[in-house]
């Protein structure tokens, strides 16, 4: 696939989450995640759309997903772990 569409599928998947369209967001992003696109990885971190994912899943999953795309060298994910480490917050 062009790098030109996956960059405008990642900004696609960004709109859907600012906009609170969670499915929608993880449809864009879900053959990339499969594939362990950092910045799939990334935006997946950031949003739960399931029924039954409790706070406590979703902080797992958040965190894993954001350790997965730091070791993939992604900037965003390396910043936003740290600041959990930092502050303690989720991180086991």
């Amino acid at each position: 696939m062009d790098n030109k569409i996956i960059e405008q599928l990642f900004i696609l998947a960004k709109s859907e989450i600012e906009n609170g369209h969670s499915k929608n967001a993880y449809k864009c992003l879900n053959p990339f995640i499969k594939r362990e696109y950092p910045e799939a990885l990334f935006l997946y971190s950031m949003f739960s759309f399931r029924k039954g994912e409790s706070l406590e899943d979703f902080d797992k999953r958040s965190i894993a997903l954001l350790q997965k795309a730091s070791t993939l060298e992604h900037p965003a994910a390396m910043y936003a772990l740290a600041g959990y480490y930092d502050t303690g917050d989720i991180v086991p």
